[in-house]
């Protein structure tokens, strides 16, 4: 959602990310009754489906403010979530590191993958 979605990556033309994003995120609430602390999770949710909402201009939106307080909190609490209950992240080979919790984090690239990475620029 945040790296194609919300930046228009996948349907630059069209511009529906932003209401794209917002179903996306409504939709994930059907998981939450199966989680402690889901008062607190679809507080955030909510929060960013309404900042979405109001918020409905493409190309004035604000990317920054929308991941940063909305979307990396969410993706925040469901790690952790997954990490109370004791669910493995899956493991997959790839660039990203599967239990990192967003996009920033520290590290959130594998090892391997800051050289290939590195191959890839060079």
């Amino acid at each position: 959602m945040i790296t194609l979605g919300v930046t228009g990556f996948d349907a630059p033309a069209v511009k529906t990310g932003l209401s794209e994003a917002a179903v996306s995120l409504s939709a994930l609430t059907a998981i939450t009754p199966f989680l402690e602390g889901r008062s607190d999770l679809n507080k955030k949710i909510n929060a960013a489906v309404g900042y979405l909402n109001n918020n409905p201009d493409f190309e004035t939106f604000n990317r920054m403010v929308f991941i940063k307080e909305y979307a990396n909190p969410i993706t925040r609490t469901l790690t952790a979530q997954q990490q109370q209950a004791g669910i493995a992240p899956i493991r997959l080979q790839g660039l990203l590191k599967s239990d990192a919790a967003t996009l920033f984090d520290e590290g959130f690239l594998m090892p391997t993958s800051r050289n290939l990475t590195a191959q890839i620029l060079n």
